[in-house]
């Protein structure tokens, strides 16, 4: 048993023990003596119970050998702590309402690799919630189907503070791809770069479908697909603010945002250099609602028609 556990079951033992204690000597007191027995027993066991509830940090690799290995270990409200390096391996939430963070909480010294073996580098397919966090990695190198880098399922994930680069995936998805059947589940990403990923399908930097979106201070550059260079979203809602899609490319339509029965807002994002057949930045497809405010559009070229936006039964 490791040495987190272990002092939780020694206090649970320590309590189990006073309280068989208390039972056997109240019964001796009476009155004002009684009394200051019993709140006495009430305040030690509010302390032990206290201390028995508290978050750890498991510390990778000092003390788990694997990122995988810390969130094998981790319990509600814990946080795997990940130590500078890079880490040749895929990592699942399980479900768990956790923390997985670098130590310095920057992806500056700290990777997840995935080249070692094929599939999505992150996975979230369990119901993680908003207290499911990702921060302060860079996410590189992943294959997948689709979500080469993270793979979202019906979850809610936050993801903050990472880079991720690199990535492919064979359908949608390059870098993240996220998807729910059921109700819209609510993806937060923050003070991400998004770079140098390529899909074969859709969405070569993001793909979303029926998701509520909220996405900020981010940078989506030199991503690549067929529909949606930087992002694909359909049947969403998104809010984008301060956003930089640069460089990104599709070699069908949306050079930087492909969106179809959608409704969003993106305010103060800039569009620069971004290259389609259609919609050089933007390509709104079908009963969608779209709000763009002081936002930049430079430099984006399309081969057919539309260099800023291309918009097809829509309002906008």
């Amino acid at each position: 048993m490791d040495s987190r556990k272990n002092h939780k079951f020694i206090l649970f033992n320590a309590l189990h023990y006073s309280y068989h204690t208390y039972v056997t000597r109240v019964n001796k007191y009476e009155g004002d003596n009684r009394m200051k027995y019993v709140l006495t027993f009430c305040v030690i066991s509010l302390i032990a119970v206290s201390r028995m509830s508290t978050a750890d940090i498991l510390m990778v690799p000092s003390e788990y050998g694997s990122i995988q290995e810390g969130i094998d270990a981790a319990n509600t409200g814990d946080t795997v702590s990940v130590e500078p390096g890079m880490y040749f391996e895929s990592i699942d939430f399980m479900g768990k309402e956790i923390t997985v963070s670098s130590v310095s909480g920057t992806p500056i010294n700290t990777s997840i690799n995935g080249s070692s073996s094929s599939g999505s580098v992150v996975v979230f397919e369990n119901g993680e919630t908003s207290n499911s966090i990702l921060e302060g990695f860079t996410i590189r190198n992943g294959s997948a189907i689709s979500g080469g880098g993270i793979y979202i399922y019906n979850a809610s994930p936050v993801v903050r503070n990472c880079v991720i680069k690199n990535n492919q995936a064979s359908v949608s998805g390059a870098g993240i791809y996220a998807v729910s059947n059921a109700a819209h589940e609510t993806i937060s990403l923050e003070d991400i770069t998004i770079s140098n990923n390529t899909a074969v399908g859709s969405g070569g930097g993001i793909y979303f479908n029926n998701c509520e979106v909220t996405i900020s201070n981010c940078e989506l550059l030199n991503n690549s697909a067929l529909n949606g260079g930087a992002i694909y979203i359909k049947d969403s809602e998104f809010s984008l603010s301060d956003m930089a899609f640069n460089d990104n490319t599709a070699s069908a339509n949306g050079g930087a945002i492909y969106i179809k029965e959608t409704t969003g807002v993106a305010l103060d994002c800039a569009f620069v250099n971004n290259t389609a057949n259609s919609g050089g930045a933007w390509f709104i497809y079908l009963n969608c609602t779209a709000t763009i405010s002081d936002s930049i559009f430079l430099g984006n070229s399309v081969t057919n028609t539309g260099g800023a936006a291309t918009v097809r039964n829509n309002s906008i």
